[in-house]
């Protein structure tokens, strides 16, 4: 773009003062155009550069922290590349693409640091974990749809980057005192046992729940989704 900008200037012949060049008087009484502008020229062209650069950076930055949103943000503003890609590819390998949607669907990470959502996505990877369960509250103070059966998202890493794609299969509403060995077997962390889960699990609303109105309880609702991974086939 500066390229052709600059190049159109430089091709522009006027007979009075302009910009980014002037017309002068030389000693044989005829006028000639000089570049004496053009440090100018080149400061604008190196201003706009600085511009356009602080502005891919801030908005970079900011998609980087939308995109720590906690446990199922779908939607985020920023969407990594790899999302399209792994979609693109899951796409080729249907019998039927023109049925599915073009766009990718919605991605996100689990848990609210890195080193836990970076694990559980290569759980679920390779097959071990396949339900997660977030409160009821945090889909209703976020406004979030709750996940139907049949949902597919694509589970990516803390950064963004597609890991995975799941379908859903089950989705149940039940008190947090009425989770099972049985539930928390399925999901698939820590040693698989109750006790590992309800300790995590509590910890982990503290987090999901501030700021919202609300306090976890023993009695609170959680929504218990059960999924499939159905890309990379054959994975786990």
């Amino acid at each position: 773009m500066f390229g052709r900008f600059a190049w159109s200037f430089r091709q522009c012949r006027f007979s009075s003062h302009t910009w980014p060049e002037r017309a002068v008087k030389s000693r044989s009484n005829r006028w000639r155009l000089v570049p004496t502008t053009r440090k100018r020229q080149l400061g604008l062209v190196v201003l706009l550069s600085l511009v356009f650069k602080l502005h891919g950076w801030l908005v970079l930055q900011g998609a980087r922290f939308a995109n720590k949103a906690p446990l199922a943000a779908a939607g985020t503003l920023y969407m990594h590349q790899s999302v399209k890609f792994m979609w693109d590819d899951y796409l080729a390998c249907q019998s039927q693409p023109s049925q599915c949607p073009i766009d990718a669907p919605p991605a996100w990470h689990f848990c609210d640091n890195e080193a836990d959502a970076n694990e559980c996505a290569q759980l679920v990877l390779s097959g071990i974990k396949r339900a997660t369960s977030p409160s009821l509250w945090f889909f209703e103070s976020s406004g979030e749809g709750l996940p139907q059966v049949g949902d597919l998202n694509v589970v990516t890493d803390w950064n963004g980057k597609a890991v995975c794609i799941i379908r859903t299969t089950k989705v149940q509403i039940l008190p947090l005192n009425e989770i099972t060995e049985n539930h928390a077997r399925i999901e698939g962390e820590g040693d698989g046992s109750l006790d590992w889960w309800r300790k995590a699990h509590w910890d982990y609303y503290q987090h999901e729940l501030q700021g919202t109105g609300y306090e976890p309880r023993p009695d609170m609702p959680v929504v218990f989704q059960e999924f499939e991974l159905v890309f990379p086939v054959g994975a786990a």
